[in-house]
């Protein structure tokens, strides 16, 4: 009866001139949605003023755990050690409010190429979000980003050739 129907369906969409997306069969199995990249829950303490990580966090799955942040939240200050053949340092974030939330990373010794900020709904890396505004200069990069309230997100800052920022 079920297959009558789908058919009936399909054929009085296309009889009244609308073209017909339907499949030619029912689907009968879920689709499973993979995660790529699972990145660490963010921990639910405040976030720190200092975001200081070791060279543990060369990768999303490794991100450091930052914790929670604050409507009017911005780290004073973003440091990690990049081993020579690392481009990437990665900083996992939960947001507890909607905001524009400033990131400023500097240091004399490093050419910035670019700090990214991404959603990760479900712990699951995600959509690139797009910069408010954004500062590239030799010695420092900052970025302003729009946050959600209750948005799990993961900073990518890239220096290549590694070093200490």
């Amino acid at each position: 009866m079920h297959s009558f129907a789908f058919f009936a369906l399909a054929a009085c969409k296309e009889a009244q001139g609308v073209d017909s997306a339907l499949p030619a069969t029912l689907p009968t199995e879920t689709s499973t949605v993979v995660c790529e990249h699972e990145v660490p829950a963010p921990g639910n303490d405040s976030s720190p003023i200092d975001w200081t990580s070791d060279d543990s966090n060369l990768t999303p799955e490794d991100a450091w755990q930052v914790g929670t942040v604050s409507d009017g939240f911005s780290p004073a200050y973003v440091q990690t050690i990049l081993p020579d053949d690392e481009n990437n340092a990665y900083f996992v974030f939960k947001s507890d409010a909607k905001f524009d939330m400033q990131i400023r990373v500097q240091n004399s010794q490093n050419d910035f190429k670019h700090m990214h900020l991404f959603e990760a709904p479900d712990r699951c890396l995600g959509e690139q979000v797009e910069p408010v505004s954004e500062d590239i200069g030799s010695t420092y990069i900052e970025s302003v980003f729009p946050v959600k309230k209750d948005g799990i997100y993961v900073v990518e800052i890239r220096v290549p050739g590694g070093g200490f920022f």
